[in-house]
């Protein structure tokens, strides 16, 4: 059965954030419908390491919750500290 894909796209490198250096050029994140399962999947950019993890909607959920507190998280901080990172996703 084919993937259904809801979001794919460049993300940076933890260990660069604000991609000043291409020795971290960032990664693809991928979120797919399959089988009846969600798949989240982190990528190189040439596609030449590749993993995915295949959980269910349940599971998907408990993920949504916590990008969510972190969300909430980070925005708090930002609202204090007057930090914001720029954008830096960008399409694959």
């Amino acid at each position: 059965m084919a993937n259904r894909s809801f979001y794919e796209k460049v993300v940076p490198d933890f260990g660069d954030p604000g991609q000043r250096t291409t020795t971290n050029p960032g990664f693809v994140l991928e979120v797919v419908e399959r089988d009846g399962g969600v798949g989240i999947g982190l990528s190189t950019l040439d596609r030449s390491g590749f993993r995915m993890c295949h959980i269910n909607a349940d599971e998907a959920e408990e993920v949504v919750r916590a990008l969510q507190e972190a969300i909430r998280l980070v925005r708090d901080k930002n609202a204090h500290s007057g930090n914001s990172w720029p954008p830096r996703v960008r399409p694959t």
